[in-house]
Formats: C-alpha cells, structure tokens, sequence
C-alpha cells in the first residue's frame, strides 16, 4: 500500500496547486527550495566542465627541461595518484563540497594544483580538527571574492615550500615561496578594491582576508608586515561593533591569526577571549571531555600530573596540561584513523592555545614553568598545527634555547625527566628550522638520556609517551636520536676501556 501511495506522490520539480485550500506558504518555499536546487546543478555543471585532467607528456621527450618545473610535475603525479600520498594527505571526506566551478578568477594550471594540494594535505595543517567543515566555509567565502581565493592559495604555496624543504631541491622549495609571494601580491590588489565596495560587506569580507593575510606572513616570519595587517585588523573589528558582534568562525579565524602573530614573535595575544564565543565553545566540548574521560590512557600524559615537580605548578597551568593531554589525544586518534573530530573541537584547541599564550606565571612559585610554556608551544606548533618547515618555528626555537639555558640548572637538580623531554622537543623542532640550534638540543637529549639510565629503545618510546608522545611510523628522527645515543655510549665505553 505505502508503495501505491509513494507511486502516486508528484516529483519534487513539480507544485500542485489546490483552488480550494492555497497556501502562499507553501508555494513560497517551493519556489525558495527549487531555485536552491537549480543553483546546486549549475555549479555542479560548471565544475565539471572548467576542471581539465592532468595532462602527464612523456618524459622522455622533457629531458632538458627545467629541473624545477619537472620537480612541480612530480609533485602534480602525486596528487593524481592518492595511492602514494601518506595519510595524513588523504582528501577530503566523501560529502565535501567543492566549489571550484564557482571561484570568481580563472582556474590556471598552476592555481588547480594548490587547489588539490588545499584539498589532500594543507587543510589538515590549517585545522586539524573538523577539517571537512572548515574548508568549506572558507571556500563558501571565496565563491565570489578574488582576494580569499588568492590568500588561500599563498597559504598552500607557501605550506608546500615548508614541506619540500628536505626532500626537493632548493630550486623547486624557492619556487614555491615564489609562488605564494605572488598570490599574496595578488590578494592585496583585490582587497584594495574591496575596500571601495559597499562598506558593511566590505569589512566582514576584508577581516577574513586580513586574518588569512598575518596567518601566511606569520608562518613565513615577516614581522613588520604582520604588524601591519594586525593594526588594520584591530581597526576593523573595532568599527564592526567588536568580537561579539562577530560570527562565530569569524572570531575562531582571528584567534589563529593571533596564534601565529604570537608564534612568530613570542609574544602575547591583543585580542581577549570572547564571552560568547568562549561560552559556545565549552558547551560543545563537554561532550568531547566526557568521551576522554570514558578512555582507558594506562601511562598517556603521567608525567605532567604525577611528577613531584608538577605539584608546583600554578593551578591554571595544570588545566592547561590537563587539556593538552585530551587534545593530543584525540589529535593522534585522528591521525590514526582510530577517532573522528567532534563539533567545535578545532576551536577547542583554539581556545587552549590562546590560554597558552596568555599564561603568565606571576607568582615565580616554580622556576621553569615558562620554559615548560614553551616547549608546550612548541610542541603543538610542530605536532598539532604542522608548522615543521614554517620560518616561524625558528622563532620558536631560539626562544625555547634562551629561556632553557637560563633554566638548565633549576631543571637538572629538580626535572631531570622534563628536562629529557624539553630538549627532545627542541631536537625534533630545530631539524627545518633553527637548525643552528639542532646539535645543542641533540647533544643535550642524549646527555638526558643516559641520566635517566634508558636502556632499551622501548624505554625511551615509554618514557615519550609518559610526556604525550606517541611515535608515529614517520618518526624516523626518533630513532636516529637512539642511534646516536647508542654511539655516544658506545664510545665512551671504550674510552673507559682502551685495552679492550
């Protein structure tokens, strides 16, 4: 029977109207739903015509070509080819929306590949957490607006350089800063010409490419310029009635752009924490807390609340430990496939790191707390928000060395264990950037080490994992750093024993 009646219902293209029993309602959200409709499919028309495939030429025909442009073809099979991206890289989750048909500027070749790379690796970097929805908001936001499509394309460019920095050759790295230095040039011309636009869509739009704009140049450590695009941000949200006045991705978006002004200049945030948004983003995440609490962690994260050194630390601080560990928690279940990013959660750790930033510890009770501040910055920057590559992480480093060098002797008498692990961090920190500094953190984790008398490779995993790191198959450094010990003690063995 329900088949009948279901048989006999009229498609949804099609309003029936009754003489007797009209409602201009209905009929309204016919018309509303239908031409929501229509739109979908003409995008979704367009997109398939405006992207082409790539077009792979033999090789061997290219063999004087240009060594940097064959390292970017490189770079283009990889993206046609998902089986050799890692997992990190994978796109994004069946149901995104793309939204390349729709961009208001000419889709090049070289524009379509940092729209793929955007799509496979460079929005986990962004957002780590709800990825899925975060990249598209922005790029509802960029459908007609040339200035976000370009920021978000240096964005990429620029991402990609820090990632090639090892493994290409200089040449190509140079190239892709080259690139995302020219679609910033690109994003301020379009934004000047926002700014003539009419004025309330002009600034809403303008904050959003201003906070993609100190994002980028905070990454790429260009101080002046962020400071800069920060005073006129500061303008802008001032005339558009304040943070509370302002959307709630809108705020989220400008508290990255704090955290990477910050990063890159170690220093404290401007902006305060929004009542509202801060309000919204602790209701949301009182179900993300109830789900860590319900996780069986064994030794996950010990050392930050059972080391007799923790019991000096501020009680504001120890909240911030204490959410370090549910964030790097749940970041490594996602990364491991074992986990699923839950509501507001990216702004959860966006909350968390503006904490971060702000803790000052004004009683001195405990010596090294702000160096422990640091190396947790440190941490989360090239771990959480993958920024290993970035300029900005030099920043990080040479900061976290001179605040370590002032501690080294609070920390040697009194956290021999958290002083293994702040050089640890250093180590892995300073191997793209601030590399001047790698051997002195190197050196000095191995001389950690052997005071704590690690044995075994295993000792060392557990003992990480006692400070919430978690070895991931990539982590080949983790495992030189082993080897190095196992020299270093190898070596003085025989120096001991010279006969033998």
């Amino acid at each position: 029977m329900k088949a009948i009646i279901a048989s006999k219902m009229p498609p949804s293209d099609v309003f029936w109207v009754d003489s007797r029993g009209d409602k201009h309602s209905a009929k309204h959200a016919f018309i509303k739903r239908n031409s929501h409709r229509l739109k979908r499919e003409k995008k979704l028309y367009e997109l398939r015509r405006s992207i082409q495939p790539f077009c792979l030429t033999n090789m061997a025909s290219r063999a004087h070509s240009d060594p940097v442009e064959l390292a970017e073809e490189h770079d283009y099979q990889e993206l046609r080819h998902p089986l050799v991206v890692p997992s990190i890289s994978r796109d994004f989750d069946p149901g995104f929306l793309d939204s390349f048909s729709s961009l208001p500027t000419p889709v090049t070749r070289e524009m379509n590949f940092y729209f793929n790379y955007y799509k496979s690796t460079c929005s986990k970097s962004c957002y780590p957490f709800n990825y899925n929805e975060m990249g598209m908001w922005w790029w509802q936001k960029a459908i007609d607006q040339p200035a976000l499509v370009y920021i978000i394309l240096a964005t990429c460019a620029l991402h990609r350089a820090g990632i090639t920095l090892d493994s290409a050759s200089t040449e190509a790295t140079q190239k892709f800063v080259w690139h995302s230095l020219k679609f910033r040039q690109q994003t301020i011309q379009s934004l000047q010409q926002l700014i003539h636009q009419t004025p309330k869509y002009g600034l809403e739009m303008v904050v959003l490419v201003v906070i993609n704009m100190i994002c980028v140049e905070g990454a790429d450590a260009n101080m002046e310029t962020i400071d800069v695009h920060m005073e006129g941000l500061r303008k802008f949200v001032y005339l558009l009635g304040g943070l509370e006045n302002l959307d709630h991705l809108t705020v989220s978006g400008i508290y990255c752009a704090e955290y990477m002004r910050c990063v890159s200049k170690n220093c404290l945030p401007f902006f305060p924490i929004s009542t509202i948004w801060k309000h919204e983003v602790l209701e949301a995440s009182k179900a993300l807390k109830k789900s860590y609490n319900n996780q069986h962690l064994g030794r996950f994260g010990k050392r930050f609340s059972e080391s007799s050194w923790s019991r000096g630390l501020q009680p504001g601080f120890k909240l911030i430990l204490q959410n370090f560990k549910l964030i790097v928690f749940r970041c490594e279940g996602i990364f491991q496939g074992t986990a699923t990013s839950m509501p507001m959660e990216c702004d959860f750790l966006i909350l968390w790191s503006h904490q971060l930033l702000s803790f000052l510890d004004e009683t001195g009770a405990i010596g090294f707390q702000d160096t422990l501040r640091l190396a947790l910055l440190t941490y989360s920057s090239i771990r959480i928000w993958n920024l290993d590559g970035c300029p900005c992480v030099q920043r990080l480093v040479d900061a976290l060395r001179s605040s370590l060098e002032r501690k080294l002797f609070i920390l040697q008498r009194s956290a021999p264990d958290l002083l293994f692990w702040i050089y640890f961090i250093g180590a892995i920190a300073s191997q793209k950037q601030g590399r001047e500094h790698h051997e002195w953190f190197a050196s000095g984790t191995i001389d950690a080490a052997k005071s704590l008398r690690l044995q075994e490779f295993d000792d060392l995993r557990l003992l990480l994992k006692e400070f919430c790191f978690i070895c991931r198959p990539a982590d080949k450094f983790v495992k030189d750093l082993w080897d190095m010990r196992l020299r270093a003690s190898y070596l003085e063995s025989n120096d001991k024993n010279p006969d033998e």
